[in-house]
């Protein structure tokens, strides 16, 4: 049905708004809300509503309310109670208890009477699935109402860089490198809060009410609940940056780690032949060692060592695949793959419930594509809600598939330009997107070693009368290591223009990997070569000609030409149709598509 009648279980959109509305202003679980719906729409069959992670099921029998399924997620802690297997539902109280009682038990959660003229924040519950099946609470502290300056101070912490983890990828799979992951349970929980901060909480939910959370009000006699002093929880602003500095600190007080200056959360060890390299993002650890037995040995060391300093140690997973940073790390015979999977798996769940019904897709994008975005972000149109809501989340989602899939990179790019004011083109196309990852679902980037690998790399612009569009990619061996499709700062005047304009940003990229890959042990030996198919950026790359043509130019958009005077980068012509920056820059025919898409990640569909 069109967006704006269609029903869910016999409540039309506009009855379903103001009850979710209700819902919200009430902090009410849905249940109540869809047995008000129920009863005012007798007719009605069970309907699942599948943009919530708790779902409420409704019977035609006077809107009562059906115990919760099995495969839910609760969203509220007095959910679990409507979990119709007793043994899940045990589980659902046990993963409660194991996540507040341990919080509690670590510290972070001070139970304490409510002292005078404190600010209580509230406490966020939030339950999940992991990728194991295992059921999992999180307690967040509700950051957002924490005042800057007065409740906090500092807030940053450094996470690895995809384009970081791929380099390291690349450099493990030419040294024939083994992979551990590991995740730090309750992460936050066990650095100490910022100096100075002093925030409190609400009691979790499923212990108020317990003789041993609640005290007697000296002055009104009355019994009322504890609160919680809070120490460096999931949710404050500056927890981040207090785990972020006990990680350093563990890791440098580990003899010969050596932090990367290129990538900060990249650290690197190399004893005699041996190599430890050990990447990071927040509570997941990459460890990749030498395949051999003092390697091994070398890593369970580190592992060791990190878990001195912490409450629990870290769990280890070896073995040929890793789920690292939502991706899938699987080890080859020649090296390692990249993928997104199952991460695919979850979207194509998410997104189109009753499956696919669509024939595949060869390519991510039509030829069209530009000019529905131009189109889209011209007209500016207020979307419904519903339109704006799915937009927004599948591109999102897609963004983040681009870290294993530089074949969407292009599509996402554009997408993602309009998602202030999406209209149904824009949906079509986002799905064709996802639909074209479902049907090549098992592509990666596939990293091998080779004899004599170097780094190079290809830029170029799609140039329009409007901003251009920036495309570069950077290559050692068999696969990308670094690619980007952007949208130019400026409106150039000509091709060239926007050509000097990508080749800028592509040699500012390659210094950041030469500094990276120095610090990993490979140390590139003369200039990184850039390939750019326009000979007139080529001759400005290289000497200050053409001055009526570039008197206008910023200096910045001129850094390349610097670079190569300092000899840090060379640049070379490459012809169109060998140049795999293309790629990033417009819709390809699918022969051209193809072909690129090999050369650059190594794989076949």
């Amino acid at each position: 049905a069109p967006r704006t009648t269609r029903s869910r279980g016999g409540v039309s959109t506009g009855e379903y708004n103001n009850m979710l509305n209700a819902r919200l202003a009430a902090n009410a679980t849905p249940f109540g809300i869809w047995a008000a719906a129920a009863a005012a729409s007798p007719s009605s069959s069970v309907y699942r509503n599948t943009t919530d992670q708790c779902v409420a099921y409704m019977s035609s029998v006077d809107g009562q309310i059906m115990p919760m399924p099995d495969n839910i997620v609760p969203k509220h802690y007095k959910d679990i109670a409507n979990i119709s297997d007793p043994k899940l539902r045990d589980t659902w109280y046990k993963a409660y208890d194991t996540e507040f009682l341990g919080l509690i038990q670590n510290g972070t959660l001070k139970p304490m009477r409510r002292p005078a003229k404190v600010r209580v924040l509230p406490l966020k519950e939030i339950a999940s699935r992991k990728s194991d099946g295992r059921c999992k609470w999180r307690g967040c502290v509700m950051g957002n109402l924490m005042r800057p300056g007065v409740d906090f101070t500092k807030t940053f912490a450094s996470v690895v860089r995809y384009g970081t983890t791929r380099t390291v990828l690349n450099v493990a799979a030419q040294e024939d490198m083994e992979l551990i992951t590991c995740d730090q349970p309750m992460a936050y929980t066990w650095a100490e809060r910022g100096e100075g901060e002093t925030w409190y909480c609400e009691m979790p939910k499923g212990l108020k009410g317990k003789p041993e959370y609640c005290y007697i009000d000296p002055i009104t006699g009355e019994e009322k609940d504890m609160v919680c002093e809070v120490g460096n929880l999931y949710g404050a602003p500056s927890a981040g940056n207090a785990w972020w500095n006990m990680v350093k600190s563990i890791n440098k007080a580990f003899p010969g780690l050596v932090q990367s200056e290129a990538d900060p959360s990249c650290f690197i060890l190399t004893r005699n032949s041996t190599k430890l390299i050990v990447v990071i993002y927040v509570d997941d650890f990459g460890i990749f060692h030498s395949g051999t037995t003092a390697g091994k040995a070398l890593a369970h060391e580190y592992i060791e060592h990190f878990n001195k300093h912490v409450g629990k140690p870290l769990k280890v997973h070896e073995g040929k695949v890793h789920e690292f940073l939502g991706l899938t790390i699987t080890k080859t015979q020649t090296g390692f793959k990249l993928s997104a999977s199952k991460y695919i798996d979850m979207l194509r769940a998410r997104f189109f419930p009753s499956g696919v019904t669509h024939a595949g897709y060869k390519v991510p994008a039509d030829k069209d594509l530009p000019s529905i975005v131009i189109s889209a972000a011209e007209k500016k149109t207020v979307p419904d809600p519903q339109l704006l809501q799915r937009c927004q989340c599948l591109i999102g989602s897609l963004m983040f598939a681009t870290n294993a899939r530089p074949d969407i990179q292009y599509t996402v790019s554009q997408l993602a330009r309009c998602m202030a004011w999406p209209d149904a083109n824009i949906e079509a196309a986002a799905e064709r997107c996802l639909i074209y990852l479902i049907g090549t679902q098992d592509l990666g980037l596939h990293y091998e070693r080779v004899a004599d690998p170097k780094l190079f790399g290809c830029s170029d612009a799609n140039w329009c009368t409007r901003q251009s569009t920036s495309g570069c990619a950077f290559k050692i061996g068999t696969a990308i290591i670094s690619y980007f499709s952007k949208k130019q700062g400026h409106i150039s005047l000509s091709t060239f223009e926007a050509e000097i304009s990508a080749g800028t940003l592509a040699a500012c990229e390659a210094v950041h990997l030469r500094s990276l890959l120095a610090s990993l042990g490979y140390k590139p030996k003369g200039p990184t070569i850039i390939k750019i198919d326009n000979t007139a950026a080529l001759r400005v790359a290289e000497d200050p000609v053409m001055h009526d043509k570039t008197k206008h130019i910023l200096r910045k958009e001129l850094k390349i030409r610097e670079l190569v005077e300092s000899g840090e980068v060379k640049v070379e012509y490459v012809e169109s149709l060998k140049n795999f920056a293309d790629f990033f820059t417009k819709p390809l025919p699918r022969k051209e598509f193809e072909s690129f898409r090999k050369e650059i990640m190594n794989d076949t569909a």
